[in-house]
């Protein structure tokens, strides 16, 4: 699985994400597939973004990509 890279500011180089939630939530999503469960996580992540709108401000340090939407992974595309 391909992890969320950092933005390094000027003189550091790049580095994996292990850290941010949507890291975990994508780990978690690849176990509960692994034992047979079909149902994808990231509608009920949207639908939780939806509800604490306070919360879309804060996806970017949570490790969340622009295009997190798209991720088949997550969501039934």
């Amino acid at each position: 699985m391909k992890l969320v890279r950092t933005v390094p500011a000027l003189g550091k180089r790049e580095e994996d994400q292990l850290n941010r939630l949507y890291t975990t939530v994508t780990a978690m999503q690849i176990i509960y597939s692994g034992l047979g469960y079909t149902e994808k996580i990231g509608p009920k992540i949207q639908a939780l973004f939806e509800k604490y709108p306070v919360a879309q401000q804060f996806k970017n340090s949570m490790g969340f990509p622009e295009l997190w939407k798209h991720e088949i992974l997550l969501f039934d595309i």
